[in-house]
């Protein structure tokens, strides 16, 4: 299917991998075709090194998500390219997988970073403080828990926090305030019944 338009389709702006077991050498190929990319979406049964080379060596892809399906997390990555055009990066899995810190690090113009099941942070903190550039943003936009708060608010690598209609403001603001040291506060005055607000560094 992709041997047939891999020569390159000059008007394409975005593309997706997802369900379709799509060969990884005609991926590869695709991507390499179209340097004129600027959003792609695929998931992790659909990369390999090759692949993910032939991502980050776009330099006009701007946003990167990337689906969880089934990915061998055993083997580390060895890849050497870097890219400074992605700008968001979005990662739907639902736990820790050291090939996506590898993807994230090795993109170092971030300033979006969403992921959207609050299990992925949790096992994701150390490493975010440790591997992670520095990114603007970290964006919340699914499933959040209101008591890993505390978890949440050790990040270091961010300076503000996007909540996108996972919980009330009320139900987070409560429960930061009653926090110890917390370097946290809500950007503006929200509404108690917002689900979309942001919090931001604390000036020291």
């Amino acid at each position: 299917m992709l041997s047939n338009i891999s020569n390159g389709l000059a008007s394409l702006a975005a593309a997706e991998f997802q369900g379709y077991n799509f060969d990884k050498t005609e991926i590869s190929k695709f991507i390499f075709k179209n340097p004129q990319l600027k959003k792609l979406e695929i998931s992790t049964g659909h990369l390999n090194e090759d692949v993910i080379s032939s991502i980050l060596n776009l330099e006009r892809l701007n946003q990167l998500y990337i689906k969880d399906s089934s990915w061998n997390n055993e083997n580390e990555l060895n890849i050497s390219a870097e890219n400074y055009s992605i700008k968001h990066f979005k990662y739907t899995g639902n736990g820790y997988n050291m090939n996506i810190v590898r993807i994230i690090s090795l993109c170092k113009s971030l300033e979006v970073f969403e992921i959207c099941d609050i299990a992925v942070l949790s096992s994701f903190v150390n490493t975010a403080n440790n591997s992670f550039t520095e990114i603007s943003t970290l964006l919340i936009a699914s499933s959040f828990d209101i008591y890993s708060i505390e978890l949440l608010l050790k990040l270091k690598k961010f300076d503000q926090i996007k909540f996108r209609g996972v919980c009330k403001f009320i139900e987070l603001y409560n429960k930061i305030k009653r926090l110890k040291n917390c370097n946290w506060k809500s950007k503006c005055d929200y509404s108690i019944d917002t689900d979309e607000f942001t919090l931001i560094r604390k000036l020291k």
